[in-house]
């Protein structure tokens, strides 16, 4: 943990027990608010987190033997909560992306969506195009083989969900993470980064980019070899 002044790390000893410690400069009394700042802080690094407002153990599947895993949470315009994960198909023995939406601030949580293949699916990333529509875009990896994988987008436009290519051959694609333009930019663009595997040693960093809300998609390559 770090803030401006102050810097602090959490320890697990032997026997289990735990030790924050914690450094600051001695001036760092001397004001009033980075006395608070580091009261605060070390409030936040010991008290349960139940005292601290953060909702505890809530779970977006009732079933306990139902295994999910891999979430990315994202927010839409109206404060609207979103999850995208991983979820263990008992019938298909596959991994399918599921989407689960919460509007009472994560208290409750309800599935909208998802999509399933005959392969694994996997790694989703969620983003949410803060305009009008609140658009909601799911990347994630197809596995076809241990040495190759795709990556598609899943969207919700209105009521409506759709699935599109960003990059799908013989070469192996992995760990996409998207973002939407509409929160910081002018335009409403789509942009995912991903890695291409080219071997356990070597690894290139890929872009991609869509200007038609996640219909299509164009491909470069970020950093790496030729």
């Amino acid at each position: 943990y770090s803030g401006t002044i102050w810097s602090a790390v959490t320890v697990f000893e032997d026997d289990d027990s735990k030790v924050v410690y914690c450094s600051f400069p001695l001036y760092a009394l001397e004001n009033s608010t980075r006395e608070q700042l580091l009261e605060n802080s070390i409030r936040w690094l010991l008290e349960p987190p139940e005292t601290l407002g953060w909702i505890m153990d809530i779970s977006l599947n009732s079933t306990s033997s139902s295994h999910e895993r891999n979430p990315s949470i994202a927010t839409d315009s109206n404060g609207k909560l979103y999850v995208a994960y991983e979820k263990y198909n008992n019938d298909s023995g596959l991994y399918e992306i599921q989407v689960s939406e919460s509007i009472d601030d994560g208290l409750t949580w309800t599935k909208i969506g998802g999509v399933y293949d005959s392969y694994n699916l996997g790694h989703p990333s969620i983003a949410i195009d803060l305009g009008d529509s609140d658009n909601i875009f799911v990347v994630f990896e197809r596995e076809h083989n241990a040495t190759d994988h795709d990556i598609f987008v899943l969207k919700k436009e209105n009521s409506s969900w759709s699935v599109s290519t960003v990059v799908s051959d013989e070469d192996d694609y992995r760990y996409p993470s998207i973002t939407s333009e509409y929160q910081w930019g002018t335009f409403d663009y789509q942009y995912i980064s991903f890695e291409l595997v080219n071997s356990n040693d070597d690894r290139d960093l890929m872009f991609a980019r869509s200007t038609e809300d996640g219909n299509t998609w164009n491909n470069s390559k970020l950093h790496g070899g030729l």
